[in-house]
């Protein structure tokens, strides 16, 4: 299978999981108590993971659309979310010890850089593979 076709599957997958949990957030948060909202650190939670899942999720896709436009600028713009994404979660990660979540999204994170870094690697291999040879 070709390495782009995979990388952009691992995107479009990324972008679900972003999206998913955004909403698993949002749907738990409809389900709580007025009380339970009034005690929370932040009474509108489940509207902000929301709002910031679908936004992770559309600027991975806008990644997409930007890569098929300008392939360099699409993978940057792509490594630029997936290092947000990360760096958001890193900290609830690391002082609280939250593993869902936070651990879970730095994992898939992780996972999708690793995917683009093997794409660049890969291109480059190619690219110096159909170089004409002095």
């Amino acid at each position: 299978m070709d390495m782009t076709k995979i990388i952009n599957a691992g995107l479009f997958l990324y972008s679900l999981v972003y999206a998913g949990l955004g909403l698993q957030a949002f749907m738990a948060w409809q389900g709580e108590t007025p009380e339970q909202r009034a005690a929370a650190t932040s009474p509108n939670h489940g509207i902000f993971s929301l709002a910031g899942g679908m936004l992770f999720a559309i600027l991975m896709l806008v990644s997409y659309f930007v890569w098929r436009k300008s392939p360099r600028a699409g993978r940057i713009m792509s490594v630029a979310v997936a290092l947000l994404g990360t760096a958001r979660f890193w900290k609830p990660f690391l002082s609280e010890g939250k593993i869902y979540p936070a651990g879970m999204l730095i994992i898939v994170s992780m996972i999708v850089l690793g995917l683009l870094v093997a794409g660049h690697l890969t291109a480059m291999q190619e690219r110096r593979d159909s170089a004409p040879k002095a």
